[in-house]
């Protein structure tokens, strides 16, 4: 009985609630706002004018977007929502163990979860 009342109480909130990885949901409600629940269901909130790019955390990380100029820019949140790696990057993919691939001004590049950037005509391969 209480799985069919959440099921209920979930579909009239129509939120679409992604699977706990990493400790985290991201979720996104009706209204196209988004939160991030963690596994005590306090909820984190994305600054303001920020998108989720990715359902899932990645080593502490989710890959977010912010659209500046009609320009959109990628970066990373940490799991309180804090913006970690600000979205100075035209395209980023989620971390794959230590690194992300992104794009910066043109070049392909990596980052590590400081933020470094290692551009692709500096690594030695």
């Amino acid at each position: 009985a209480i799985n069919d009342r959440f099921n209920i109480k979930h579909l009239q909130n129509k939120e679409i609630i992604g699977s706990f990885y990493e400790q985290m949901a991201v979720v996104k409600k009706s209204d196209k706002s988004w939160f991030i629940l963690d596994r005590d269901f306090n909820k984190h909130f994305l600054p303001e004018g920020y998108e989720v790019e990715s359902y899932s955390y990645s080593n502490g990380l989710l890959l977010v977007s912010k659209t500046e100029n009609k320009e959109k820019k990628y970066g990373f949140v940490d799991k309180n929502c804090n913006v970690v790696i600000p979205c100075d990057f035209s395209y980023a993919e989620s971390f794959d163990g230590k690194y992300a691939i992104v794009e910066k001004d043109g070049k392909d590049a990596v980052i590590d979860k400081k933020g470094n950037i290692f551009y692709s005509e500096d690594l030695k391969w």
